[in-house]
């Protein structure tokens, strides 16, 4: 068959084999039911079956037809499915179920979404201590949120030097880090935060961030973890090639 694109937006590769049409299990069927009528002889004639005898009793309507033609409707139920089941053997044809499955086979589970880093600079007196974690989320640490109130933890803490601007000495940065995740979090420089908990006292509260954000994800969508993972199968690592390597 022809490739088809899935309803997750990515492109399937070709069919290996076809569905049967409506009408050739049971039209093979009653071939070959004609065929073993012409070998044998009418017990009311004592002759062979006629073709005018054999067309009769297969034609539409007949017992031998409304026969196969329920065997066909029930094979073709099996075959409906069929299509779906083989599907679940590509990782780019199968259902997000089985994706699981395939990624927990190679050990290459789904990508999740992240947060990004964004750097900023607030003023605050000098020598105040704004209390950073590596701990995502940590209730003990500073942390702001943007004007769609998406939160955004500092990273590490930072006592503000004498020009009274916390993050503006290049050795002690004011790096935060998305508590939500997405691309979403990647914000301009220039987007103006607002403390929520944990700042200093003198901190003001809404400062502004001084370099675009980088690092914010999405989870890894179907199509691509598929890709990722057909990738990998199609370059398997292994005797120091360079898939090997990047591995």
């Amino acid at each position: 068959g022809e490739a088809r694109p899935s309803d997750r937006g990515r492109v399937m590769a070709a069919r290996f084999f076809d569905v049967p049409e409506r009408g050739t299990i049971r039209e093979e069927a009653l071939a070959t039911y004609r065929e073993g009528l012409r070998a044998l002889i009418d017990p009311t004639t004592r002759e062979p079956f006629t073709d005018a005898d054999i067309a009769r009793a297969t034609q539409e309507g007949s017992p031998l037809f409304a026969r196969y033609e329920s065997l066909e409707l029930a094979c073709l139920a099996v075959h409906a499915k069929a299509p779906a089941l083989a599907d679940q053997i590509f990782p780019g044809r199968a259902t997000t179920g089985t994706l699981e499955l395939h990624g927990a086979e190679r050990e290459m589970p789904r990508l999740p979404a992240a947060g990004a880093t964004v750097q900023a600079t607030c003023t605050a007196d000098v020598g105040a201590v704004f209390i950073g974690s590596t701990t995502v989320p940590d209730p003990s640490a500073a942390f702001a949120v943007d004007a769609a109130s998406r939160r955004f933890q500092l990273l590490y803490s930072v006592t503000t030097p004498a020009n009274g601007i916390a993050g503006s000495d290049l050795a002690a940065p004011m790096l935060l880090v998305g508590v939500d995740v997405g691309e979403a979090t990647n914000l301009p420089a220039g987007t103006k935060l607002t403390w929520q908990g944990n700042q200093p006292l003198s901190a003001v509260k809404t400062f502004a961030t001084t370099e675009d954000g980088s690092g914010g994800v999405d989870q890894e969508t179907d199509a691509e973890w598929a890709a990722r993972i057909e990738a990998d199968d199609a370059h398997k690592p292994e005797s120091g090639n360079s898939a090997h390597v990047r591995k």
